[in-house]
């Protein structure tokens, strides 16, 4: 295939490609092909909106060593709310500045999910980790700002994610976002607490030496064996 930059690549079967009739035109979600270039000659375009696997994109580029806007796009991932959206609005765009005709009817292949992502997790959870004593309230003013919508108590609740917002799916990342709109300025600057023992040896430290010092005077010997062994060799010294 050659891309729009002139420049031949060897493809695998592991490479995404826009096809026509079995043969590939374009480079999905990296860059399309020369022979579909548009240049001054052409009068029909076919407008293309997708949503590509973002980990195929990346492969793709990256073992082809070739970066574009697009590729970039599609490895962080695109917001599938608004995929036709902007097919709508590319064409209105076409009409809009070149007097083009827009022909009417859509072809689409596949489905794209539109059911909102949902996470639980708890009060108790964020807090620990954010070292905070906010509030149910709190958090759930927090989630009205980014305009997700919250449901449960304080012991466990479950935030609703608009597809807009992809890189959220993990507790981790709800607790990222409270952090981000509650202000990084204002969580506490406190250590994290020790539970050892100061300036003396615990009870078990103490036995332990004890026992150590005892066998070593009895002629004994100490093996301190390789973690990471096979259970039939752990055993010989059991």
């Amino acid at each position: 295939l050659v891309t729009l930059d002139g420049v031949e690549r060897d493809l695998i079967t592991e490479d995404l490609v826009i096809s026509v009739n079995d043969k590939a035109v374009a480079l999905a979600g990296v860059m399309g092909g020369k022979e579909t270039e548009i240049d001054n000659q052409s009068q029909t375009v076919l407008l293309e909106a997708a949503v590509f696997a973002g980990k195929s994109i990346r492969k793709t580029s990256g073992r082809l060593n070739l970066r574009s806007e697009s590729s970039s796009r599609f490895e962080k991932g695109v917001n599938y709310d608004t995929v036709l959206d902007a097919l709508d609005f590319a064409a209105a765009m076409l009409q809009e500045l070149t007097n083009a005709q827009v022909l009417s009817g859509k072809v689409q292949a596949g489905h794209l999910p539109s059911n909102p992502v949902t996470v639980s997790t708890s009060l108790d959870y964020v807090n620990v980790r954010l070292g905070t004593a906010l509030s149910y309230s709190d958090i759930e003013a927090i989630f009205a700002k980014l305009g997700f919508s919250i449901s449960g108590s304080a012991s466990s609740f479950t935030v609703e994610i608009p597809r807009r917002r992809w890189d959220i799916s993990i507790q981790a990342d709800l607790v990222e976002e409270i952090a981000r709109i509650y202000g990084y300025d204002q969580l506490p600057t406190t250590l994290a607490e020790a539970g050892g023992t100061a300036a003396e040896l615990t009870l078990s430290q103490s036995l332990r030496r004890k026992i150590r010092s005892l066998a070593e005077g009895a002629g004994l010997t100490e093996i301190i064996s390789y973690a990471l062994t096979t259970p039939e060799k752990a055993l010989a010294f059991a």
